[in-house]
């Protein structure tokens, strides 16, 4: 929940750097298994035992440990639900953006410039030129 926070208050109102979008193919990264990874234990998770909640905790530890550790909280599925796009390049890239997956294609194979904002590594958002 924190990372949402940071992402919206700082990165999102960040103009960024003019720059231009790497890759020639684009997929969309799959944030439906992340959306499975927390329903099916909540789902079957028995509040009024502790041996459910102490399990449920841990599981959730790890996962979030997992995630933060490879780089993968892009993969937050309130970033689809606020209208962005998590886009993979075949470049090694990932880029979060409101863009739609055709106009990344089209301003990356133009050269056109955009403004990415870098969040970590290779993961930026990516703002249309103003």
């Amino acid at each position: 929940m924190v990372g949402i926070v940071v992402f919206f208050k700082f990165y999102v109102k960040s103009d960024g750097v003019p720059s231009k979008v790497e890759g020639s193919s684009f997929r969309r990264a799959d944030t439906l298994g992340y959306v499975i990874t927390y329903i099916v234990p909540l789902m079957s998770m028995d509040i009024n035992s502790f041996r459910s909640l102490l399990l449920n905790f841990l599981l959730f530890f790890i996962i979030g440990v997992f995630y933060v550790k490879n780089n993968q909280f892009f993969m937050n599925p309130i970033l689809n639900l606020c209208g962005y796009n998590i886009l993979e390049s075949d470049s090694g890239r990932v880029y979060i953006t409101k863009l739609s997956p055709r106009i990344i294609k089209e301003k990356a194979k133009e050269e056109e410039e955009v403004f990415l904002v870098n969040i970590v590594e290779d993961i930026y958002i990516v703002k249309e030129n103003k």
